[in-house]
């Protein structure tokens, strides 16, 4: 009996020790601080004045800390802004996030402004829920704010089996730092260890193979590697094909989309809402340039009129050279763009005013 009870005791004090160093490592770690749970830890203490909400592009291409320079010199005020762009993150994510931003500080939330990514006017996010809430590997970031009527809502959809279940094994262990920071404690783990290698080959004089041209920003949401560049070019060389775009299916009607209620759902709590134009290169011409994305892009300024949302543009001028992997812009250039965003934003009309 005392042997069967060790045998508890012992795996259950071992789990517990695991939980406590990992949650002591979540704690001001990037991949906190990046996403929606490093919102919420600053909503607890002071406002947030700007959050970006996007896709890897968005995370590696606005500077928050440039922009709040930015807003302060031309307006007298002293601003926070937080980037929750996200490689692999999708409109769901984003939606329950936000919600739960809503939720837990509507005070803090009435006085910020979401922006919103998008390329050629159309969002980068379209999902509607029936279609997959998450991409390959991260189930947790749609799974974090998930709420009990989301989950039900998952488990009735149309979605897979093995889905459903990671979905429901995440959920239920959400609360455990062990089960739901698993993913970003490995991306942690994986970034401390490829730094620590470099600085070892470097003091050893190994040095690096120079590149030609631009290069992409020291981001821990991109590859810098060769294969991770090659592999985005054989991405975008994919979606130009011929077939591709003869298979494009039109997005509309847009308030199906998850993006768009997410709008309504920040609009109905008094949160303003700005969608904003990334830089792409000049394959994204083609892709959004048939006839099926001009009539959903026509569609959702449409839509965007009847709210009343702007859409933000700068005057920045970019070629193909300025974007390395041929999807996220080069580093000599993201101060550049976040600088004129931030001037684009304050002489927009209509923008809200912020408090000095």
């Amino acid at each position: 009996m005392k042997n069967r009870a060790l045998w508890i005791v012992i795996p259950l004090l071992l789990w517990l020790g695991l939980e406590m160093v990992s949650q002591r490592l979540d704690q001001g770690s990037y991949a906190r601080a990046a996403w929606y749970e490093g919102a919420l830890d600053r909503s607890r203490s002071g406002p947030i004045d700007f959050i970006f909400i996007g896709t890897s592009r968005t995370a590696s291409a606005i500077l928050p800390h440039v922009w709040e320079k930015e807003i302060r010199e031309a307006t007298g005020s002293t601003v926070h802004c937080r980037n929750l762009g996200r490689a692999f993150s999708g409109s769901p994510a984003h939606h329950f996030g936000l919600r739960e931003l809503v939720q837990r500080h509507p005070e803090t939330m009435r006085d910020c402004t979401v922006f919103i990514e998008t390329t050629h006017g159309i969002p980068t996010f379209v999902e509607r829920w029936e279609d997959k809430w998450f991409f390959p590997g991260n189930t947790q970031l749609a799974v974090d704010y998930m709420n009990r009527s989301d989950l039900w809502r998952y488990l009735r959809g149309p979605h897979d089996f093995e889905s459903k279940a990671g979905v429901l094994g995440r959920y239920l262990g959400r609360f455990s730092n062990l089960v739901s920071g698993r993913r970003q404690l490995q991306q942690q783990f994986d970034w401390r260890v490829n730094r620590l290698t470099k600085r070892a080959l470097h003091a050893l004089g190994a040095t690096e193979p120079e590149t030609s041209g631009a290069a992409l920003p020291a981001h821990r949401q991109l590859r810098q590697d060769r294969a991770g560049i090659a592999l985005q070019r054989d991405l975008v060389r994919e979606r130009t094909s011929p077939d591709i775009l003869a298979a494009q299916e039109p997005l509309l009607p847009w308030e199906h989309r998850v993006v768009c209620q997410t709008v309504e759902m920040l609009k109905e709590n008094d949160v303003e809402v700005v969608f904003f134009e990334m830089p792409a290169p000049s394959y994204v011409d083609i892709v959004n340039g048939t006839e099926v994305r001009r009539a959903d892009r026509h569609a959702f300024a449409e839509w965007r009129t009847q709210y009343g949302l702007p859409l933000l543009e700068t005057d920045l001028e970019v070629d193909d050279e300025d974007f390395p992997d041929l999807s996220h812009l080069a580093a000599n250039r993201i101060e550049d763009y976040t600088k004129a965003l931030a001037r684009a934003f304050v002489k927009s009309p209509g923008k809200r005013s912020t408090s000095p």
